[in-house]
Parts: C-alpha cells; sequence; structure tokens
C-alpha cells in the first residue's frame, strides 16, 4: 500500500506534465517494474550459477553422534572452497562433536564426511589433508616451539631441507620466528595459538579447523587474533572453520549465513515489486483509489 500511495502521489504531476491520462503513466511505470524485477532476477540466476560451480571442500552428510545422553541428529553442511566460517553456539552445544567428525577424531552413528569431492569417511586423520586446532592447542610440552611446528613434517616423511623451509616460512608469516627454540611451557596464550596454528598448517592441510579461537584470551590478545586470522587466510587461501561461544567476532568475516540473508532480503524486495507491477498492469489501481481520496 505505501508503494501504490507513492506511486499515486508521484504519477499525477507526471500525467499533467506530459499531457498524459494517469493510467498511460501507471501503465510505463509498470513496464518499468517489471523490467527492472526481470533483471534483478536473471542477475541472482547468474550469481547463483557462478556459486554452484565453486568445489564445496566440505561436505557433511546426514551425520548422526550420540554420547551418553547428548546427542546429535541429522546434521548437514556445505562450505564453498576458500571460505572462512564460524558456527556459532553456547558451550555443550555439539560444535567441538562437528569439527572432531570432520577430522576424523569422533566416531559417529551414521553420515559421510567429504572434503574437496573425496568421501573421507573411513580415513584416519592423518590421510585426511586437514589441519585441527584443539582449544587447548594440545601442544607437546617436552619439545620447543621448533619441534611442535615440524612433528607432522616428520611423520610424513619429507627430507629435512623441507621441513626446515616450511617450517620457517610459517613462523614469519605468523611471527613467531623469534620463539622457535624457547619452551612451549614459557608462551602466552596468543603465542601458544600461533604455534598452535602453524603446526597445523605445517603439513599444507586443504582445511583448516579451529576450535574456540579466542576461548582462553583475553580481549585485546583476541582482537589482534582475529585481525592475524583474517591475515593468514588471505594469504594462504586456505579454507577456514571453526565453533565458536562467541557472537561477535565471527561476524567480521565473510559468512554464508550474510550471503544467504542479503539473498532473502533481495529476493523479498523483488518479489514485492512485481506484485506492484501486476497490479498496475492489469489496471487493479481503480480498486484502491478510494483509499486515497
Amino acid at each position: 500500500m505505501k508503494t501504490l500511495l507513492f506511486l499515486k502521489t508521484t504519477t499525477l504531476p507526471v500525467a499533467i506534465f506530459l499531457n498524459l491520462s494517469t493510467a498511460d503513466v501507471d501503465r510505463a511505470v509498470a513496464m518499468i517494474f517489471i523490467l527492472v524485477a526481470v533483471a534483478a532476477g536473471a542477475l541472482i540466476i547468474l550469481r547463483k550459477s557462478d556459486w554452484s560451480k565453486k568445489v564445496r571442500m566440505i561436505s557433511v552428510k546426514g551425520l548422526s553422534v550420540k554420547i551418553g545422553s547428548f546427542s546429535l541428529k541429522d546434521i548437514n553442511l556445505d562450505i564453498p572452497e576458500g571460505g572462512y566460517f564460524m558456527v556459532v553456539g553456547p558451550t555443550g552445544a555439539g560444535k567441538t562433536i562437528i569439527l572432531e567428525s570432520i577430522a576424523g577424531l569422533q566416531r559417529f552413528r551414521s553420515g559421510e564426511i567429504w572434503i574437496s569431492g573425496k568421501d573421507v569417511t573411513s580415513l584416519p586423520p592423518e590421510q585426511r589433508q586437514i589441519g585441527y586446532v584443539p582449544q587447548d592447542y594440545a601442544l607437546f610440552p617436552f619439545l620447543n616451539v621448533r619441534d611442535n611446528i615440524t612433528f607432522g613434517l616428520r611423520r610424513m616423511g619429507n627430507n629435512k631441507q623441507q621441513n626446515k623451509e616450511r617450517m620457517e616460512s610459517l613462523a614469519h608469516i605468523l611471527g613467531i620466528h623469534h620463539l622457535l627454540e624457547r619452551s612451549v611451557r614459557k608462551l602466552s596464550g596468543g603465542e601458544k595459538q600461533r604455534v598452535a596454528i602453524a603446526r597445523a598448517l605445517a603439513i599444507s592441510p586443504k582445511v583448516l579447523l579451529l576450535d574456540e579461537p579466542m576461548g582462553s584470551l583475553d580481549v585485546r590478545t583476541a582482537k589482534y587474533l582475529r585481525l592475524e586470522l583474517k591475515r593468514y587466510h588471505e594469504e594462504l587461501g586456505i579454507t577456514i572453520w571453526g565453533g565458536s561461544n562467541r557472537s561477535g567476532h565471527q561476524m567480521r568475516f565473510f559468512s554464508t549465513r550474510g550471503v544467504h540473508s542479503w539473498l532473502t532480503l533481495l529476493v523479498r524486495r523483488i518479489s514485492s515489486i512485481v506484485t506492484t507491477a501486476m497490479i498496475l498492469a492489469m489496471g487493479s489501481w481503480r480498486q484502491y483509489a478510494g483509499v486515497f481520496q
């Protein structure tokens, strides 16, 4: 009704100026609205076509897990390649269980896990090409920073020179090169997290999973590491998926929720325009004329 009121008040002066009847102007406006709606619809189809071509880096199909009295049922998720996503929920909602299931660290009753188009459900964690950083970081206290980072590389059987180059590259990117010989017991919370991320990235994974990446950090350190994680994501181009019980920091990154919300609003707006245009085009304006008189 607001749209009709706006059109009623604007088309009358136009009709007088052009020496046209109000009905003629109404039809012209209706045609313009229809063209705009068609163009917007075509744009959505083209965008959707582009998104459908993106590789689904992570696919969770029908995941069901039961641990004691807690259970998750029929979880389905698709995450495209190269994104940064956060699963947000209160403590005990099952975020860690989903991450561990994807990483191969949690047994589940039914479902499938696919990574980059490959079914990895039956593969052990080391064969899934996933880097995982648990909430407590799980660093080896008896190893220094250097050996923690290269632990996974040594198990992969790479030569020492390759391991050294990879380790030093990540240490520079993460800003921990000066800590390589230090014991992990002497690191701050932020330093431990960066070492844990470096260890997870050392094996060149396709996906990086982060469990409560800011959970044990103070506000200042968490704010700094949010910016650091964004920089790592941009520099390395890796798909990152994390779980968090904080509803603020994950919104600083692009997520599917934002895309879906934007599309929903746009589709509703187009539907409103099309409806108004149909009313005008079919000459139904006169049914509402009494409202404005």
